[in-house]
């Protein structure tokens, strides 16, 4: 049974003092997402922490009760 090439693999840089570097590769990948979270996160809260709330009512509804209808107007 034949399987297709999908790529090549040079061993001499993969492999150094008999000690797989495949290991290395994911620890960096989880230290970068690691540090693209907390930089994300940093900055997201410094932005938002930055927003005053506004004080202002959101809404201004006035109602109007006669004997048969209720009439709100804004």
């Amino acid at each position: 049974m034949s399987r297709g090439i999908v790529g090549t693999v040079n061993w001499a840089d993969t492999v150094v003092g008999g000690v797989s570097r495949g290991q290395s590769e994911a620890v960096a990948t989880v230290l970068l997402l690691a540090i693209v979270v907390i930089l994300v996160s940093s900055v997201g809260y410094v932005v938002l922490g930055t927003i005053e709330p506004d004080d202002s009512p959101a809404v201004d509804v006035r109602a109007t009760v006669t004997d048969s209808t209720l009439a709100l107007t804004h």
